[in-house]
């Protein structure tokens, strides 16, 4: 462990925080939805992505790196390694991490996506090492995953990324072509059912011909350490290898409107639990003005940016999935 320790700390520097209640852990949360400035929703409407008026703060982002060493400790089946064997990522939201980011981030997906409830469809983070060969990604975009390997019925989904270390134009940040997300395509798929070829960078399941960006823009996602973005389902996006001498991280989740269930595709299984997860009451952000009046549950739960108990958890067949995963 003490070498992952290094790793990470040669972007930035590792902070133990304390561990949440098991009150804060049991339930539905409820937010404000929060406005997206209109200047970010017309880039982010335009482009396919947008970086976000706000930053992650130093004591978020030192939770984002004691997860990543507690995933390595444990040896976590989600870790992925890249074609070199060296640690490429890790996944799966543990219920109740990071309150503070983690409201913030799905009240702005809750405006984003105009719907009333989101949950955590997908949270990982990538470590790109430096390599002259390992980490470099071809064109592609994520729904063709979510769809093909999933089921998800539509694109009414968003992620959001956090730059975890700086992000520059040589240590591999994610590319992205401006405006592709307005393109209609048919990826390129390969004949695969493991899960982790929507992982690997030489076994990667979908993709898309290089050629098809053609005279389209294409913008990396660079930054300082906080910054965040969002990303539309269909944007491509891609990358190159880490050039540099000290490691490039990237934080990302995924929430899926809770009325855009994933249905296994015939012929496919699902994918592990800590790769893709079902809605629980324990991992849904429901929007505050869904439950009536301020009064219903309470004068001082209702906050944008803060955790809280709500007294009508989605427990209703018609709303929530049941797990497949014991």
């Amino acid at each position: 462990m003490s070498a992952l320790v290094a790793m990470l700390r040669s972007s930035r520097t590792i902070g133990v925080r304390p561990l949440h209640s098991m009150s804060m852990m049991m339930a539905t949360k409820l937010v404000k939805p929060f406005p997206v400035p209109s200047r970010v929703q017309e880039v982010h409407d335009r482009h396919g992505w947008a970086k976000m008026e706000f930053k992650a703060s130093e004591e978020e982002l030192a939770q984002i790196d004691r997860y990543v060493v507690d995933r390595v400790a444990t040896e976590h089946p989600g870790n992925v390694v890249d074609d070199e064997g060296r640690l490429r990522a890790v996944h799966g939201y543990d219920q109740g991490w990071n309150p503070s980011l983690m409201n913030r981030l799905a009240s702005r997906a809750l405006s984003f996506l105009d719907c009333d409830s989101v949950y955590v469809y997908q949270f990982r983070v990538n470590i790109k090492t430096p390599s002259k060969t390992a980490g470099s990604w071809s064109l592609h975009r994520d729904f063709d995953f979510w769809h093909g390997m999933d089921g998800m019925p539509t694109t009414n989904a968003i992620a959001f990324h956090i730059l975890v270390s700086e992000h520059t134009n040589t240590n591999g940040p994610v590319i992205f072509v401006d405006g592709s997300h307005r393109v209609e395509v048919e990826a390129d798929a390969k004949d695969s059912k493991d899960w982790k070829s929507g992982f690997g960078e030489s076994t990667l399941k979908y993709t898309l011909p290089e050629e098809l960006i053609g005279e389209q823009p294409c913008t990396p996602m660079t930054g300082s350490v906080g910054t965040v973005a969002s990303m539309d389902p269909l944007t491509w996006h891609y990358s190159s290898p880490n050039t540099e001498s000290n490691n490039r991280v990237l934080f990302s989740v995924i929430f899926n409107d809770i009325t855009n269930l994933p249905v296994q595709p015939e012929g496919t299984s699902p994918r592990p639990h800590y790769i893709v997860s079902q809605p629980t009451e324990r991992n849904i952000w429901k929007r505050a003005s869904a439950f009536g009046s301020q009064s219903a549950v309470g004068k001082t739960n209702i906050l944008e940016d803060q955790r809280v108990n709500c007294l009508r958890p989605l427990t209703s067949p018609a709303m929530v999935r049941p797990s497949q995963y014991p």
